[in-house]
């Protein structure tokens, strides 16, 4: 109801500390989740909003990349609040609620299963800033749902940040990082695409280290906006629009309707589980077609292009 999202705007307004547009990343604080590019797109198109996920830190592993982030958070003043939802249990609102108060939704991920918030954006009829991830919106596309603000990558200029230093980072990173494997996958990697581009050539912010992300994010906003637009053009459509809160919406269509609704949910689960009663109980595949799998999966995982330093390790 309208008025429930409008109150609930007003107390996040008193948790926050103003009543600036929220744009949300339903997300819990993880590496992959490239928060940092997050924070960097709504300071760019939205600068008066609150970027917020709803989930704080809930592994160990993940521990030092969200103090670093949380950390130059607080120096820079950012209006950046992680974990809107965490500790709090529903005391304040549930996840559908924050997205339903939210002018915004972000999904910065730089890696996805399925690519849940996809579908979510597209059922509440939110607008939805995010990467176009190879391995899901083919996926998403198929099943009916669209997204008019999709993007490749976030295109940065190397004077934005310290390229000597991070050049130098990444390679030690990488010959860290390559050290742990299995000696039957050190040849397949090929290595970060970073290191191997001259000083004069751009680079995705999403293949930087997050002390290269941070030090971009250092800058002065109009800055760093000035200094990357003539390289993401499209951007500047969408930050007019963001202004004038005239951002697409995601698309819920007919088709994602008869695919994924409740209807369509329960007929396929029982017709997935009258199958697979059927299927007999022994192997399936072979062991030399397994290991060919396997081979191909390890490979295609070791690819340049799914090689990103922030989940290699802190650097």
């Amino acid at each position: 109801a309208k008025t429930k999202i409008l109150a609930l705007r007003r107390t996040l307004a008193g948790v926050l500390g103003d009543a600036g547009p929220l744009w949300v990343v339903p997300t819990r604080m993880l590496r992959r989740k490239n928060l940092a590019e997050a924070i960097l797109l709504t300071r760019w198109l939205r600068p008066e909003a609150w970027l917020v996920t709803t989930a704080g830190v809930s592994s160990q592993d993940e521990r030092s990349y969200a103090r670093r982030l949380e950390g130059a958070a607080r120096r820079g003043a950012w209006k950046v609040r992680f974990g809107i939802l965490h500790g709090r249990g529903h005391s304040l609102a549930t996840i559908d609620e924050v997205v339903a108060a939210a002018e915004v939704l972000l999904f910065t991920s730089l890696q996805e299963g399925f690519g849940l918030p996809f579908v979510e954006a597209a059922a509440a009829g939110k607008p939805l800033i995010a990467r176009r991830l190879p391995r899901v919106i083919p996926d998403m596309e198929a099943l009916g749902l669209k997204f008019p603000q999709l993007y490749e990558e976030i295109l940065i200029p190397k004077n934005l940040f310290d390229w000597s230093g991070e050049e130098k980072r990444q390679r030690t990173l990488w010959r860290n990082w390559k050290a742990t494997l299995p000696a039957s996958c050190r040849r397949k990697g090929a290595g970060i695409r970073v290191c191997d581009q001259g000083a004069e050539i751009p680079v995705p912010f999403s293949r930087l280290t997050l002390t290269a992300q941070l030090e971009v994010l250092a800058r002065p906003v109009e800055e760093s906006w000035s200094a990357s637009l003539s390289l993401n053009p499209h951007l500047r459509r969408w930050r007019i629009r963001a202004a004038a809160e005239g951002l697409t919406p995601s698309v819920w269509s007919a088709v994602a309707e008869a695919r994924m609704g409740e209807a369509a949910f329960v007929r396929r689960f029982q017709a997935a589980a009258r199958h697979a009663a059927r299927i007999p109980q022994k192997n399936l595949v072979s062991a030399t077609v397994a290991r060919s799998l396997q081979a191909d999966f390890i490979t295609r995982r070791l690819a340049t292009e799914c090689l990103y330093p922030i989940l290699m390790g802190d650097a």
